[in-house]
């Protein structure tokens, strides 16, 4: 390997002796700290300039502007408390941003060895520089990229960048990772790169760089929510120069309009998609479903395609030993090959045959294998006393070990690959074409052989399988029956993978093998490219891209790294990724819940709307105040909104696809239901106050009554079809309540002086509860329309 260019102005450095404190220092201040900081994070200040910028947000500001400005003080604190409250909500959410990049820190060493001036010390982490003589041992995080000088028996765990769970062992010129942990062995090595230019920076950056996906219900809110300000904007335009043409004064016809444009955007939005997304997420918490980011509760419901990893999510996630192949076929054949599997093995070493968590599963594999047969592993390992050894070697694929025979004879035996172990051997041959044999049957291929006196003899080969989880075909056909495809994508052989999928029901076509960690999230961007929602599935550091980039995000189990958690949306208590299925169900129950309260908001909202345009038209000189309209507002939009928030799921909620990706919130069937609605609502009220107008009858106060009474009955029967009672006792409650406020509006007098409303008798009460029965009557029957 080519030596690293001296920084301009610094002395070359002699390796055994490491740096001088001084040139240290000098490349501290070049190089800067060794620490992964500067990632984009989402300050306090911009979080919350970026929830005030929101459409939706911005219209209510310039009402709470424009209300402050004629004096209406009621009205502009209302209107700033919702304000207040989706900003806060918002911003909460924002700020979990850059965690994935705080985990990444905090997995970095935060001390380590170095020699300097030929004197080894201990320093801060953060301190290590470029070309620092890095003193490592079995226990140690490495705490910057290096190169190995000198080394005894090293091996490093690089699975949380690899994904690979074997340990890797490295000679003198090979290359170690910042954050990896060495299990075995001691060396020094040359620092290359610290900080953000580590491999693990490298990652960090991927994550800093990568904006928040926004989930399908983020990106309809926001365009809806542009859309609903331009149609409120026109109505309350048009509404207010109405007023004027009526002869009243300009500032009452300016508070009238913005009345209107608060009451016809559903302010509530923000509260009922936070709460029904919060009630999901506690349910699919007690299911072992852990959501860090609510917009994923409903995300998880629009998922198309499951994009899951292999081992130990479709596969049991341990090694075993499957078949044994030897030359003659014998007992006493396989009990030899066993022998040396379990010396050449440093697997359960001492008296404890338990395996360690961080043993090769290969070597815990052929431990298992031989203590099946009858082989007592500690017995053997004494008798046989190991004299010499040479770790696994990825260059040369085998682990060589030298063995004191109990004849006191010296026996050495090697493990690794055919490829690398059969060639010129006697009998290669036939031990090639079975390893072959082997490997078309999806299974992982060791071949053992041995060397005494007379030469090297292929003791026989060893195949290992992972096999399928026993209840992985059933989650993968539950996911395909509720539309979702699932993939596999794995590092592992074609024809391992292949035999897996065909085992757990996975179309051929839907297996991605021999992909490099780097490779996961080109796979996720390519399926997003194509219109698809993905949801994918990892627990390594070489994950978190991925993740990250995906639409959904799903940290794996208890092994999964603290940078998966972080950069993931959900996190599953345990491996079980069947956990998925009704976390599915809630995310399509809230998506229609979420469109169960705009259908009846934005009924409610338009029939308003035309109550204030039509009205005028039909002789009303003001149909409602200003004060009745918001009123109503807060009556039909606060309690029974978040209520229609916790509806049930319909009984199909598993057994539907999931909605097509780029199907609006308010799609043209939704928006033709609101249109339906609103002019029902809005025909009753008026016929009821013109009723009211030629009987001589308090006709303001009775169109008021009526409307209420008409979107609340609305929201009882905008149920989903067979709903008990006992299912959501809190819709027909706070239905229950707000009838018994809308009445208090009429019959108690500070109310009345407040809202402008005259007193009504029980016939005129019972009239505007028999002219709600038409609205009743369409929230019914659209309920039980097909696309309800």
């Amino acid at each position: 390997m080519p030596a690293r260019p001296e920084p301009p102005g610094v002395a070359p450095v002699a390796p055994a002796a490491g740096l001088t404190e001084h040139q240290a220092a000098e490349r501290l201040a070049e190089h800067g700290r060794n620490d992964l900081d500067g990632g984009r994070h989402h300050p306090l200040r911009d979080a919350v300039v970026h929830q005030l910028t929101d459409t939706v947000v911005v219209v209510l500001l310039l009402a709470a502007v424009l209300t402050a400005a004629v004096g209406d003080a009621t009205d502009t604190a209302v209107i700033l408390a919702v304000i207040v409250l989706n900003t806060a909500l918002g911003v909460g959410q924002e700020l979990r941003s850059g965690r994935a990049l705080a985990a990444l820190a905090a997995m970095t060493a935060p001390h380590a060895t170095v020699v300097r001036a030929g004197v080894a010390r201990d320093v801060d982490a953060a301190e290590v520089v470029p070309d620092d003589l890095l003193r490592v041992a079995a226990g140690d995080i490495v705490a910057a990229d290096a190169v190995v000088g000198s080394a005894e028996a090293l091996q490093a765990d690089e699975s949380m960048l690899t994904g690979e769970s074997v340990p890797v062992s490295k000679r003198s010129g090979d290359p170690v990772f910042a954050g990896t942990v060495v299990v075995r062995g001691h060396a020094d090595a040359t620092v290359t790169a610290t900080g953000r230019r580590t491999r693990m920076g490298g990652i960090a950056h991927t994550l800093g760089e990568a904006g928040v996906v926004a989930t399908p219900i983020q990106r309809q809110l926001a365009v809806l929510g542009r859309r609903l300000a331009v149609a409120v904007a026109v109505a309350a335009v048009v509404v207010g120069g109405l007023d004027l043409l009526n002869g009243r004064s300009l500032e009452a016809s300016v508070v009238l309009a913005i009345s209107l444009a608060v009451a016809a955007i559903p302010e509530s939005l923000p509260a009922v998609v936070s709460l029904a997304l919060a009630m999901a997420a506690h349910r699919m918490s007690g299911r072992g479903v852990l959501v860090r980011r609510m917009a994923a509760v409903e995300a998880i419901g629009s998922i198309t395609v499951l994009a899951s990893d292999k081992t130990g999510t479709l596969t049991e996630g341990r090694m075993s030993v499957a078949e044994v192949w030897t030359p003659d076929g014998t007992a006493d054949a396989r009990r030899r090959l066993l022998h040396a599997g379990v010396l050449c093995n440093d697997a359960c070493l001492g008296a404890d045959t338990a395996p360690a968590p961080r043993d090769d599963p290969i070597e815990v594999a052929l431990v298992e294998a031989a203590t099946r047969d009858g082989i007592d592993v500690p017995a053997l390992r004494a008798a046989w006393i190991r004299v010499a050894e040479e770790p696994f070697d990825a260059a040369l694929a085998r682990m060589t070990t030298s063995h004191r025979a109990p004849d006191r004879s010296l026996v050495e035996i090697r493990k690794g690959s055919p490829e690398a172990l059969l060639p010129d051997l006697p009998g290669a041959a036939a031990a090639a074409d079975a390893a072959q044999a082997f490997a078309r049957d999806g299974y992982r291929v060791l071949a053992v052989t041995t060397s005494a006196g007379d030469g090297r003899h292929i003791a026989g080969l060893v195949a290992f399988r992972d096999p399928a989880r026993s209840d992985a075909g059933a989650f993968v056909n539950a996911f395909r029956t509720a539309g979702v495809r699932p993939i596999m994508i794995t590092g592992d052989h074609q024809d391992t993978a292949r035999a897996i999928a065909g085992a757990v029901h996975i179309e051929p076509d839907d297996v991605f093998a021999r992909v490099h960690p780097e490779e996961k999230l080109a796979i996720v961007t390519g399926l997003q490219g194509q219109g698809e929602i993905v949801a994918m599935t990892g627990d390594g550091v070489n994950d978190a891209p991925a993740l990250h980039g995906s639409d959904v995000g799903v940290s794996m189990g208890a092994r999964a790294t603290e940078v998966a958690r972080q950069a993931a949306d959900i996190v599953l208590t345990t491996d079980d990724l069947s956990a998925l299925i009704p976390a599915i169900g809630e995310g399509r129950r809230a998506f229609d819940n979420l469109r169960r309260y705009l259908h009846y908001a934005l009924g409610g909202g338009l029939a308003e709307v035309l109550i204030m345009v039509i009205g005028p038209l039909l002789g009303f000189a003001v149909p409602l105040q200003a004060g009745q309209i918001l009123w109503v507002n807060l009556l039909t939009h606060g309690l029974p909104g978040v209520a229609i928030g916790n509806e049930p799921a319909a009984d199909d909620v598993l057994r539907r696809p999931p909605r097509p990706p780029r199907e609006p919130l308010l799609d043209r069937s939704t928006a033709r239901r609101v249109a339906v609605l609103g002019a029902v609502i809005a025909a009753s009220c008026l016929a009821v106050g013109e009723w009211g107008r030629y009987t001589d009858r308090p006709a303001q106060s009775l169109v008021f009554v009526t409307l209420t009474f008409a979107q609340l009955a609305a929201a009882l029967l905008l149920r989903p079809r067979g709903t008990a009672v006992r299912a959501n006792p809190m819709l027909p409650a706070a239905v229950a309540l707000n009838v018994m406020l809308v009445i208090l509006a009429v019959a108690w007098s500070p109310l009345r002086e407040l809202l402008h409303t005259a007193p009504l008798t029980l016939t005129e009460f019972a009239v505007a509860l028999l002219a709600a029965g038409p609205a009743a009557a369409a929230a019914f029957a659209q309920a039980r329309s097909p696309r309800a």
